[in-house]
């Protein structure tokens, strides 16, 4: 079973999400339910906060929860038994977590997501108990190395994992999380740091419902949203992983087809629909978005052929001018 978590490192609620996550977990898993995997994306509670980081005010400081070593209470509490260090709650800045979301996607690709849930609780522990910077570059770098991830540096400079957070972050933002931490399980959702029956609960409802995380019907209409916001890559991040459990669905073909047209990808596109056109001869869309590829491609005598074969089966407009268009350069 994936649990998928939106939730942001400067939340404290979200660290409190986290510990009653693994309370969960570790109940379901002794109760006989089946392996949990959790994966972390990203949201910002302030995606607009300044590069320049601005310390928390002493209003803010408070809203966050105050403790002393005699007293430790409320939800605060909760997240201290669960901590194997001594413990001090000690946030002090508004960091802008955009860059601390590109390591959990690093981190992610580079050890699986148990890798990235180590990431995830070093970052959280520098934010609240060290009252660390988690915006700054170095201190991003040495929590990386915390966890073994020593090239942490190389990655923020160069630039990846920007569109992979951005992406995540469209998805988040299309699915309807609104509220950090967001619990997902086989498309169905818990909002807020929810107690530990509560994700029980969702937990049985999600493996009681039969759909699953690799739902193609997921696939596609979280990929055709991407698509809709000119995100052919996100679209892409989405569909491959699909087509790979689903390799024969035409619908997953087409729509990734379309989001490898959109990113340029024109030889990924060709053999996506020649694979559909072959097994479904009488797919008009699929010859028309053919021949768009090879137009596109600059071999017009195919396109033609197949922008003709599409009127024929379905008298569309589209179809028409496209036949008009590429007869007329080929005349030329």
């Amino acid at each position: 079973m994936r649990v998928e978590v939106w939730s942001d490192v400067s939340c404290p609620w979200c660290f409190l999400g986290k510990r009653r996550l693994a309370r969960a977990i570790a109940q379901w898993e002794a109760d006989g339910g089946e392996p949990v995997e959790v994966i972390y994306r990203p949201f910002q509670l302030a995606p607009d906060a300044p590069l320049e980081t601005e310390p928390l005010t002493e209003e803010e400081r408070r809203a966050y929860g105050v403790h002393t070593a005699q007293q430790v209470t409320g939800y605060i509490a909760e997240v201290a038994a669960d901590t194997d260090e001594e413990f001090t709650w000690q946030p002090a800045w508004k960091p802008n977590t955009f860059n601390a979301h590109r390591l959990l996607a690093y981190a992610l690709d580079e050890g699986g997501w148990q890798l990235q849930g180590k990431l995830k609780e070093r970052l959280l522990r520098a934010h609240f108990l060290r009252g660390q910077d988690v915006s700054k570059q170095h201190v991003l770098e040495a929590v990386a190395a915390e966890v073994g991830l020593t090239d942490a540096g190389q990655v923020l400079d160069s630039g990846r994992y920007v569109g992979r957070v951005r992406t995540w972050r469209t998805i988040g933002a299309l699915s309807g999380v609104q509220v950090v931490p967001t619990f997902v399980v086989a498309n169905q959702a818990l909002r807020g740091a929810q107690p530990v029956p509560a994700l029980l609960s969702l937990f049985t409802s999600a493996n009681e419902g039969g759909d699953t995380d690799s739902s193609p019907i997921r696939a596609y209409r979280v990929a055709e949203a991407l698509l809709e916001v000119n995100d052919p890559l996100g679209a892409l991040h989405v569909l491959e992983p699909a087509l790979k459990e689903h390799p024969d669905v035409s619908s997953l073909q087409l729509l990734a087809a379309r989001a490898y047209f959109a990113s340029s990808q024109l030889s990924r596109a060709r053999e996506l629909l020649e694979e559909v056109v072959e097994r479904n001869p009488s797919d008009d869309y699929a010859r028309f978005l053919l021949g768009r590829t090879l137009e596109r491609a600059n071999n017009p005598t195919e396109a033609l052929r197949h922008f003709r074969i599409a009127m024929a089966l379905s008298p569309s407009p589209e179809y028409s001018q496209a036949v008009d268009r590429v007869s007329t350069r080929l005349s030329a």
